[in-house]
């Protein structure tokens, strides 16, 4: 590894303009200086460039001390560099083999931290991240919870826009995260921060049962993520003009954010079994797209929630909605709903896309949903599409309809199945199909079951999902004349070959 990047680095420079390398005949001196002057190619470097090739580079501490023997500017330029990444998880995350103990983690973060302040290091930090497996909790020996508090001093002080904490333990079979102690006050008012993530955390006093309410006071945030962090019952991001995304990870004590600032928050992500008020300030007038996960859905709060209606893309990702009831959603463009059991019915007059993920044979009905009339839908129900065939009539009234299968054999129908599909095809209005398949076997075969699910199309795509080329192949049915005849075609074909009665 160093010494691919070493040959890196003399490749740059013999390719910089502003550096010549002399002729092997000019070479006269071999005294030590000399030597040093035609070996010692990075200093030439500017200091960007330099800046630029330790973006690839790892932050073992072994490594920069070897590429410091080679160079006599680049431990300054390390120095220096804008961005401290400590991230010691390993390449394969799944495995739960951890290669390093969090005494090796902690000594590199000290000594990178003391070198740092050695050389004066008052240069703005543009990131700090800090990734780590802590198995359960800090070495005796080492005081974890004061070398990390120090490096967020560190960073703070140095004015970072990126920070990142995430304490990972693999040893739980949850792969929750650690929970550490108290984070430092300036934390909670860093002027700077742009970007947050806090994985892990304990946000009360050490040694303290006494659960808090935090505020954050974040005048250029425009990221805020917390998961799984401990000790906090309610969160206030107070002045948050520039904010676009906000995410929360199973924190389980968490029962209150109220978000004040952004004119549109782009992305708001919710992650927990229970349920969270979220409030956002009038001064809000669009959420882009909200995102529930692993959540209970048992009454109607989510719908009575202050934003729920400016939201414009509504997902649900394994949540349950087991309750019959409508929901009114004037402002709704796009709705998806993943693995997630819905009884929901939902009323939206502008709704342009719909997207249902199909998991399991116990939601075998597709929720009902009032739709508009020229909204697109996708139905990825992979081994299941038999069983949806009489919930699939009410998107007869799509622009677009999307079936996502697995293979050909899906869609191929017995005997006794076209002939009811002949008196009442459940696709009878629909004007454009797509069909995504993982395995295409028959085209004609194929063709033939679709005409008879739905009969007068304009057109028909295919799309091998395992071909980056996108669509296999188009047949289209404008044509009135054309369309008779294929009809005509494949009954014939039907009335002659043998069909299977599975």
């Amino acid at each position: 590894m160093i010494m691919n990047i070493v040959i890196l680095l003399m490749i740059i420079i013999k390719k910089l303009s502003e550096t010549t390398l002399h002729d092997h005949d000019h070479i006269v001196d071999d005294d030590d200086d000399g030597l040093d002057e035609e070996v010692d190619r990075i200093s030439e470097l500017p200091e960007h460039i330099i800046h630029h090739i330790m973006e690839f580079l790892p932050i073992e501490t072994k490594d920069t001390t070897r590429i410091s023997v080679v160079s006599k500017k680049f431990f300054s330029c390390w120095c220096s560099f804008p961005a401290m990444d400590f991230n010691f998880l390993p390449e394969d995350l799944t495995t739960l083999v951890i290669n390093r103990s969090t005494e090796s983690v902690l000594k590199c973060v000290q000594y990178c931290v003391n070198q740092r302040r050695l050389n004066s290091n008052t240069y703005p930090l543009k990131r700090l991240t800090f990734c780590a497996p802590v198995h359960g909790g800090w070495e005796p020996e080492m005081d974890g919870d004061t070398i990390v508090v120090d490096l967020i001093n560190f960073a703070i002080r140095n004015q970072v826009k990126e920070l990142a904490l995430l304490a990972v333990d693999y040893t739980i079979q949850s792969n929750s995260w650690v929970k550490l102690s108290c984070l430092p006050e300036p934390v909670f008012s860093a002027k700077s921060i742009t970007i947050l993530r806090l994985h892990g955390f304990k946000l009360v006093e050490a040694n303290s049962d006494h659960h808090q309410h935090v505020t954050f006071d974040f005048p250029l945030i425009e990221v805020f993520d917390l998961g799984n962090c401990c000790g906090i019952t309610s969160i206030v991001l107070r002045g948050a003009k520039q904010l676009k995304e906000v995410e929360l990870w199973y924190c389980s004590e968490l029962d209150k954010v109220h978000i004040d600032g952004p004119t549109t928050l782009e992305l708001l992500n919710y992650g927990g079994e229970h349920y969270c008020e979220i409030d956002i300030t009038s001064s809000c007038k669009r959420v882009e797209v909200f995102q529930l996960s692993d959540t209970d859905i048992t009454d109607d709060k989510w719908i009575k929630s202050s934003f729920f209606g400016i939201v414009q893309q509504l997902r649900f990702d394994s949540c349950s909605l087991p309750f019959k009831t409508r929901w009114f959603l004037k402002s709704l463009k796009a709705l998806k709903l993943v693995g997630s059991d819905c009884k929901v019915e939902f009323d939206t007059p502008f709704l342009e896309c719909f997207h249902y993920h199909i998991g399991s044979l116990e939601w075998a009905q597709i929720p009902l949903v009032v739709f508009p009339h020229g909204f697109e839908a996708k139905l990825d129900c992979t081994y299941l599409i038999k069983a949806f065939s009489q919930s699939i009539h009410r998107f007869t009234n799509c622009r677009i309809l999307t079936l996502v299968c697995h293979s050909t054999e899906e869609l191929t129908f017995s005997r006794a199945v076209r002939e009811v599909l002949i008196k009442h095809p459940p696709l009878h209005g629909i004007k454009h199909l797509k069909i995504e398949l993982s395995k295409l076997h028959d085209m004609v075969k194929l063709i033939d079951s679709l005409l008879w699910y739905a009969p007068h199309p304009n057109t028909i795509s295919i799309i091998n999902v395992n071909h980056p080329g996108g669509v296999k192949t188009i047949k289209k049915f404008e044509n009135v004349e054309e369309r008779t005849r294929l009809q005509a075609y494949f009954s014939a074909t039907y009335m002659i070959s043998p069909v299977s009665e599975d």
